[in-house]
């Protein structure tokens, strides 16, 4: 059996020892999971190679730094500074592919097996093909790194987004209001209501408009969203495409969606290698500790962009009609009596209807300030709440938060017997609740709307609109062929 010196920096220690080489390879792949401690590093190679009961992967390693090779020479892990130095000629690196799946016995014996696990690194981290001045080079990328690191998720989920629906949304209502939309969505409730009360009292329905408040000649808007008028969902749209797509200050002049897109298609990449590992092995793969670095700082998987997606949506909505209500409808009595006045005096105009700027009195008075910051307390409890609500159309009704959790996590979402395959008539359905193997759920955001802030591929705008282009020449194409 060849051997190497594997040496090993992480953010607690350095460590040195002879180690099979196959298991300094397993080392590598276990960077996948971007292991920051030894102890880390020791719990992802178990991703590759099973250990017998109660012992230790790595036990060779010894505090310590000595760099001395040995048989094939020496590798350098650098956990911290994201850096793999090897000789080329004893050491293949690799920042993406397969290794053998490894199982060990009680007396260190080495059992092949012809199982291959894929595994893929990120792209920051960097693989030398020299050791030579590699210590210069590991503190420069530590202090580069350390600078770097970012908890973004601070910004993305926590007060400065609370802030900005709150100030966003009330200044998009004020706009609403002085452009007469707000009068519409105010008229159109009053005449449901009167209309309502028309029914049962005999008296006369009013025609014309919409509840919406848009002309009956207005095209829907193809959206998965129904809430709202097409006018209230354009003004949402917008409000979320600015959040996602404007960069800011506390996130190092990235926008919160290169933050949370940052290796975004790597960490998606690397749940499916576990689903894989899952399926051939038949157990579940090793979690990421969630007090470690690649808990914390890492980018978000498609399961936490979908459900980042609804929290902000939601909450988005829920300021709007709360400010809409609050300005509006404490006077809705008083708007449906005066459209009965106008039934009385068809030539009172809609001064009558007290819907113009000379009536504001008879609205609630919104203090801009007051309402800013209650909204913004208000909306950190809401969003504490939504993440606790189970899915309605997720196994198990699991929350957005064991979701996210479980997928930072890195492990996949298994479909119980209980929340199985049930499809009348669909015999996918019955061989996948026949089938011995482990079956997985995922989300993948087909509800979004269609818009490059939302779309977790493209890492830009041109890109994105370039693949519009190609989609829909494909469907013309493809309904030409019927």
């Amino acid at each position: 059996m060849r051997t190497i010196r594997l040496l090993v920096c992480g953010l607690d220690g350095k460590w040195s020892g002879i180690v099979p080489a196959g298991m300094a390879l397993r080392a590598v792949a276990a960077l996948s999971a971007d292991p920051a401690t030894l102890e880390e590093l020791q719990q992802a190679v178990r991703r590759f190679i099973r250990f017998p009961a109660g012992a230790i992967p790595l036990a060779e390693l010894l505090p310590g730094d000595w760099d001395t090779p040995h048989d094939l020479g020496l590798l350098v892990i650098d956990m911290a500074g994201r850096l793999v130095a090897a000789e080329a000629e004893t050491v293949r690196l690799a920042r993406k592919g397969e290794v053998f799946w490894l199982e060990l016995g009680d007396e260190g014996q080495v059992e092949n097996t012809e199982v291959n696990l894929p595994f893929q690194l990120g792209m920051d981290w960097l693989l030398s093909d020299q050791l030579e001045g590699w210590r210069e080079l590991s503190q420069e990328r530590r202090e580069s790194i350390g600078r770097s690191r970012l908890d973004f998720r601070k910004i993305l989920y926590g007060q400065p987004l609370f802030d900005y629906i709150a100030v966003r949304v009330w200044d998009e209502y004020q706009e609403a209001e002085a452009s007469g939309l707000i009068e519409q969505l105010v008229r159109g409730q009053a005449q449901l209501r009167w209309n309502s009360l028309g029914k049962h009292s005999g008296l006369p329905e009013l025609r014309g408009g919409s509840a919406a408040g848009l002309e009956e000649d207005d095209p829907p808007l193809e959206r998965f969203d129904f809430r709202g008028s097409n006018a209230e969902w354009e003004i949402i749209r917008r409000l979320h495409v600015d959040w996602l797509l404007t960069p800011r200050s506390d996130l190092g002049e990235r926008s919160p969606r290169q933050s949370a897109l940052a290796d975004h298609e790597r960490i998606a990449n690397d749940l499916e290698d576990q689903a894989q590992r899952w399926s051939v092995l038949d157990e579940e793969p090793p979690s990421v500790a969630v007090d470690s670095i690649a808990y914390r700082f890492s980018s978000f998987g498609t399961h936490e962009w979908v459900e980042y997606y609804e929290l902000v949506r939601e909450l988005l909505w829920d300021s709007w009609f709360r400010l809409v209500a609050s300005c509006s409808e404490s006077t809705m009595p008083e708007r449906v009596r005066r459209i009965g006045q106008r039934l009385q005096n068809p030539g009172g105009g809609d001064e009558v209807l007290g819907l113009r700027s000379g009536s504001a009195e008879q609205r609630r008075v919104c203090p801009q300030q007051e309402w800013r910051q209650a909204e913004s307390v208000r909306l950190a409890a809401r969003a504490e709440e939504w993440m606790d609500q189970p899915g309605f159309d997720t196994p198990g009704k699991r929350t957005p938060r064991s979701i996210i959790e479980r997928e930072r996590c890195r492990l996949p979402e298994l479909v119980s017997a209980e929340d199985g395959f049930h499809g009348p008539d669909c015999p996918v359905c019955e061989l996948l609740a026949r089938s011995s193997q482990p079956a997985f759920w995922s989300l993948d955001g087909c509800n979004f709307d269609d818009d490059f802030a939302f779309d977790q591929y493209s890492e830009t705008d041109e890109e994105w609109r370039e693949k519009q282009v190609d989609w829909r020449h494909f469907m013309e194409k493809s309904n030409q062929q019927e």
